[in-house]
Parts: C-alpha cells; sequence; structure tokens
C-alpha cells in the first residue's frame, strides 16, 4: 500500500468514527428527553394500588355488650344452621353448575328426572356422588364429589339430601 492510499483509508476510517460519534450524542439526547421517567410510573402504579386497597368499612365498637353482641352476629352467620343449610350451600356453589339443565344431568325441581335414581336407594345416590359415576357408552358422567375433592363426604351427603328434598 502507498502512502496516498494510507491517508485515504485514514480520512475515510476518520468520517465514519465521526459519524458514529454524532449518532451516539443524538441518541443519548432522545433518549433522555424521550425517556420512560421511572419514579413517574412508580407513582401512578402506587395510586392504583392504593385506590383498589381502600377499605370497605369501619368497625366501630361502642362499648364491651356492643361487641360481644357483634361477635355473636358475625358468628351465626359464619356458621350453617344444618345440614339443609350445608346442603344448600354446596349445592348453589358446586353442583347447580351441571345440576340446572346440561342435557342427560337430572335437573334439581324434575320429578321425572329424579324417580328412578331415588328409587335405586339413597346409599347408591351417595356413593356415585361421592366416587363418581359414568354411564354406559360414558356419555353421562359423575365426578367425584362433583370435582370437588375438598368437599368431605358429609358435604356431598347434605348436597344429594337437598337435590332430591327438592327434586320429589
Amino acid at each position: 500500500m502507498s502512502a496516498d492510499e494510507d491517508r485515504v483509508f485514514f480520512y475515510n476510517y476518520s468520517i465514519v468514527i465521526g459519524l458514529e460519534a454524532v449518532m451516539l450524542v443524538i441518541f443519548l439526547v432522545l433518549a433522555l428527553y424521550l425517556g420512560v421517567d421511572e419514579d413517574a410510573v412508580a407513582r401512578k402504579k402506587s395510586t392504583k394500588v392504593t385506590a383498589n386497597t381502600v377499605p370497605v368499612g369501619v368497625v366501630n365498637v361502642l362499648d364491651e355488650t356492643a361487641e360481644a353482641a357483634a361477635v355473636a352476629s358475625v358468628a351465626t352467620v359464619a356458621t350453617d344452621t344444618g345440614p339443609a343449610d350445608m346442603g344448600h350451600r354446596v349445592y348453589q356453589g358446586l353442583c347447580i353448575s351441571c345440576h340446572n339443565g346440561l342435557p342427560g344431568i337430572p335437573k334439581v325441581g324434575d320429578k321425572a328426572a329424579w324417580e328412578s335414581r331415588i328409587a335405586q336407594g339413597m346409599a347408591l345416590m351417595y356413593e356415585r356422588a361421592i366416587k363418581g359415576f359414568i354411564s354406559e357408552g360414558g356419555l353421562i358422567a359423575m365426578p367425584p364429589k362433583g370435582g370437588n375433592m375438598n368437599l368431605t363426604d358429609e358435604e356431598v351427603k347434605a348436597a344429594v339430601d337437598y337435590m332430591v328434598a327438592n327434586s320429589q
């Protein structure tokens, strides 16, 4: 290579490096002015969280007798008063999703659909509700405990009792 070629190469190389430096400065200025203000984003998220976690109400206790009455009323609402209430609660929370009109599944209140099942006996209905059941041909399936394995056998039996009592 000659000295002239070296000068041309150095000149071109200097121009490229200079253009890259100018582009770098432009990008830094753009990032500074167009960038995201992380503090503002954090404040906005904090405001949303605060708005979503506002207390719903306040409990005021006047004296000890009022406090005892409030605790007693909450305790009576939180507990079931009997198996019928437990059956209704389980039915409304789970069973209604299938036993309220799906084809081939007995709807609560439909005496004709429940008549043959009731005739087979409550023990068989309890067993099928607790352990599950698949009809011949596999068209109708009752999952064990209605698909909620957290239910106790007593809760499932109460739900069956509720549905049978409302279908006779």
